[in-house]
């Protein structure tokens, strides 16, 4: 009988407390059986003596894993070399058994500022956001061809997250091959005794029975039975890394039995118990697997100690270049004519999102490596009929249109990036998801050498009121400012990281067509995440689109003047552009002579343009449709307060849109009236900073 056809509330068991056989014994030969003892017994020495380590301040940061020892070692050994881990929380006993050594696992944990870092063969991220990366990794796989499972281990606190049902249901529709390991970690879930009455317990987490609903395959199993573990997981790696069938290839096995205390040397005893009587072990053989567990444990500490902290990671092969070879050039090429285009040979009539969606299609055509992220949750009417458009050019399996929000959509995607996709993610809904899902790419760094992964996030205003929009902006600037100089959102730049500002995000926000493209096309092909935010609906204008363009590189910004002036500077970007240069043609008739800078690039700004455009004038007006603190005005402010303070003649303006009074944001962003208050709001601004006399 198949392990998947058991009752489900009827854990699979093996061993008994006291090593007697009370299940079926699984295929394995007598050397396998010892060698997974050896693992047990390292494991557990090592854990107890890096916990050590950490208490005596000798380790900067080491989450012991104490209780799922068995759990780990017992599961990971029944992956292949180019399988990979996922996990919410360090897996350091899997990582003895799944290529990677103790001396590197410790040296790992020596440095502050990569207590916490991935390691070739595991990446650890947050609780939200590590199932849905491993589909994404484990649907990457699939993508290419290759036969590589991604093995995920789950925390109890996570199973009871929406994230969590959202990334099964995820599995399922993209029938990835990923197994979910759930393991408790509450006091609340563990099987121990409780001195509250039962009917006032609280309910232990079912993930299996949770993950049902979702159409995965479940078991459970004792977690503190090594031999039931090994040869659930092996059942659940082989049913994933079959051929597809009419059952999804995605399988969650709920560990039950793990104490929060340490059951590894309960675990390995059951299975030593076992192994003596089989004939397999004496006492002769576990007292040398003892003293040869404590033997390499004390030298791997020696050595890490010694070499002291790891080098930083090296950028991941599968991060996108500049020079790739399906460059702009050639997505600039393959752009198709828009139905009904017939103007002239070598220019195209576009609105800016029109423009996008060209450079979008022509580059999930030219290359195989490009997928298009889509959410039927988030997502606008729109937008649907966009994905299913370009799902009808490409084929469904380069256009996915999924029934998730954006957050775990991110995190699938960067997840996909990991076996050499190169994703696009439509994003949508509402402010907080697209944060959330830009925050779940573009973490505070750990360190100025941190890679990040290559994903492009679209973000249509239409799909959300623009001021909303913008305030998002907002927070993507402050952030991407952080992560260019190499230091947490709320801590000051430090001066010596400053080579490292190039290394963060890249946000976008174009105003016209042709620069949508252009700005798109090197998104696209930029070794580091971008943000694209689409100009709303209100705004597009069809402008003419040059077929045959120079590929743009993002290096150190990409700002426009878009009118010259003596009096005063005005920096705009997006949404905000057309209203600003309206505003500034009405002043030019009553005297009032001002240059235009439209930055395109929010992170990195381009601070060699706004450092001279300023000199030139003395007086700046920041235009930016959002809450002035924390965004686009504070950066630019301080900037020009750093490097150009002398030639300041009048403090900076910010200008933020007022609405007509008791009229409702969505009519305010999208109304003529809401427009031309704007204008009255930059005009203000700029007689502000024009008069000013101290």
């Amino acid at each position: 009988m198949s392990v998947f056809d058991r009752f489900p509330d009827d854990p699979v068991r093996i061993l008994d407390a006291d090593g007697s056989v009370v299940g079926d014994t699984p295929d394995r030969s007598p050397d396998a059986l010892v060698e997974l003892a050896r693992s047990l017994r390292l494991a557990a020495h090592a854990d107890r003596r890096a916990s050590s380590l950490r208490d005596q301040g000798r380790l900067h940061s080491y989450r012991p894993v104490a209780g799922f020892t068995a759990t780990q070692v017992a599961s990971v050994a029944a992956l292949d070399p180019q399988d990979t881990r996922w996990a919410s929380r360090p897996t350091h006993a899997a990582a003895l058994v799944h290529r990677e050594s103790l001396v590197e696992t410790l040296r790992s944990r020596l440095d502050p500022t990569s207590g916490s870092a991935d390691t070739p063969a595991e990446s650890v991220t947050s609780l939200r956001s590590a199932a849905a990366r491993a589909t994404g990794a484990a649907w990457g796989s699939t993508h290419h061809g290759d036969d590589a499972v991604a093995l995920c281990y789950v925390d109890g606190d996570a199973t009871s997250s929406g994230a969590f049902h959202e990334a099964c249901g995820l599995a399922s529709a993209l029938d990835a091959p990923v197994v979910f390991v759930c393991v408790p970690t509450d006091r609340r879930q563990a099987e121990r005794p409780r001195a509250a009455p039962a009917a006032h317990r609280m309910p232990p987490s079912r993930p299996a029975r949770q993950a049902a609903a979702s159409g995965l395959e479940t078991i459970r199993v004792d977690g503190s039975d090594p031999l039931a573990v090994s040869a659930v997981t092996a059942a659940a790696v082989e049913h994933a890394r079959g051929q597809p069938t009419d059952r999804p290839r995605a399988v969650v096995i709920e560990a039950v039995g793990c104490r929060v205390t340490d059951s590894a040397a309960a675990s390995s005893s059951r299975l030593e118990q076992y192994l003596r009587s089989t004939g397999a072990l004496d006492a002769a053989d576990l007292d040398a697997i003892e003293a040869d567990a404590r033997a390499r444990v004390a030298e791997a500490v020696d050595e890490a100690l010694s070499r002291g902290p790891a080098p930083p990671a090296e950028t991941p092969p599968t991060a996108r270049t500049a020079d790739d070879a399906t460059g702009a050039a050639v997505v600039a090429e393959a752009a198709e004519t828009p139905t009904g285009d017939t103007g002239a040979a070598h220019t195209r009539s576009l609105t800016p999102r029109q423009a996008i969606h060209a450079e979008l299609r022509a580059a999930l055509q030219a290359s195989n490596d490009y997928v298009l992220f889509g959410s039927t949750v988030d997502a606008s009417d729109r937008t649907r009929r966009e994905i299913d458009a370009l799902a009808s050019a490409v084929g469904r399996d380069r256009v996915l249109s999924l029934p998730v929000g954006t957050a775990t959509l991110v995190d699938c995607a960067v997840g996909a990036t990991t076996r050499g996709i190169r994703p696009v993610v439509t994003a949508g809904g509402s402010p907080a998801a697209v944060a959330a899902a830009v925050d779940s790419v573009t973490p505070a760094r750990r360190s100025a050498d941190a890679a990040l992964p290559p994903v492009t996030i679209r973000v249509p205003t239409h799909s959300v009121r623009p001021s909303d929009a913008s305030a998002v902006c907002s927070s993507l600037v402050r952030t991407g400012s952080a992560l260019q100089n190499g230091t947490a959102a709320d801590e000051p730049a430090d001066a010596d990281t400053a080579a490292t500002r190039d290394a963060g995000p890249v946000v976008l926000a174009p105003s016209a067509a042709a620069d949508a493209a252009d700005l798109f096309a090197a998104a696209l092909h930029d070794p580091r995440p971008a943000v694209v935010f689409d100009p709303p609906a209100a705004d597009h204008a069809r402008t003419m689109v040059p077929r045959d363009r120079e590929p743009v590189v993002l290096e150190g910004g990409s700002a426009r003047v878009v009118r010259r002036g003596d009096d005063v500077t005005v920096f705009t970007a997006g949404a905000a552009t057309r209203p600003t240069l309206r505003a500034a043609e009405e002043l030019a008739e009553s005297g009032t002579d001002c240059t235009v800078v439209d930055l395109h690039t929010l992170a990195p700004l381009d601070c060699e343009t706004i450092r001279e455009t300023f000199r030139r004038t003395g007086r700046a007006v920041v235009v930016q449709p959002a809450s002035l603190a924390e965004g686009l005005a504070s950066e630019i402010t301080a900037f020009l307060q750093a490097e150009s303070l002398l030639y300041q003649e009048a403090p900076v303006v910010g200008v933020t849109p007022t609405s007509d009074e008791g009229a409702p944001d969505e009519q305010f962003s999208h109304s003529e009236s809401a427009r031309t208050q704007l204008v009255r709001d930059i005009e203000r601004g700029i007689k502000e900073a024009v008069e000013f006399r101290p």
